[in-house]
């Protein structure tokens, strides 16, 4: 027959089990260091489209000029870049999309086997915009409807489309300019008997 529990008893109970309680947590503690207080929220993802403006990275300009070349046909694209460089560095919302598009076309060039958008054959980088722009619905696709490929068509408008139309140069242009003061071929500028220049 099992003896009773004295008050004695019980207060020593209670007494190896604080010490034992202590003793496992100093030890964890000299081992481990001082647990961290859980945090009340998980982190907050970062969102896009709220991040402040900022330049682009090389690669990220990259992946946007290889967009241009993929939307449009065009040999010098450094005009698309200035222009793109600009808009993140100086308007709310711009940097943040040419991000996440980035991301978007990189992730989805992977799925058809390459290394990135860059590396993938224009072809397929046209694909991938067309799915992701195009076929898709949505807030992200809107935007980057209206603020990458509908910036890329109406940069080509103002400039690249000209050249294509058979003129030296587009409006505003200063190649324009030198190309009008220089002589053509055969052409003599001299000054004639009237001091009048031709």
């Amino acid at each position: 027959m099992a003896s009773p529990v004295t008050r004695r008893r019980f207060l020593v109970a209670g007494a190896t089990v604080a010490g034992c309680s202590v003793g496992t947590l100093l030890l964890l503690r000299a081992f481990h260091g001082h647990p961290e207080k859980p945090s009340a929220l998980p982190p907050k993802p970062v969102d896009w489209r709220t991040l402040p403006p900022s330049a682009l990275s090389e690669t990220e300009l990259d992946t946007l000029m290889a967009a241009v070349r993929a939307l449009v046909e065009v040999k010098d694209t450094d005009h698309y870049a200035v222009a793109f460089q600009w808009r993140a560095m100086n308007l709310p919302g711009e940097r943040g999309v040419y991000g996440a598009f980035v991301n978007a076309v990189d992730a989805r060039a992977r799925m058809f086997g390459g290394g990135g958008f860059v590396s993938v054959e224009r072809a397929t980088q046209q694909r991938i915009i067309e799915q992701l722009v195009f076929l898709s619905r949505g807030e992200q696709a809107a935007l980057f409807y209206s603020q990458v490929v509908l910036l890329i068509f109406a940069k080509y408008l103002a400039t690249d489309f000209w050249i294509d139309q058979g003129y030296e140069a587009w409006p505003g242009s200063p190649r324009g300019l030198i190309s009008h003061l220089s002589p053509a071929p055969g052409d003599d500028w001299s000054v004639t008997p009237n001091h009048a220049v031709r």
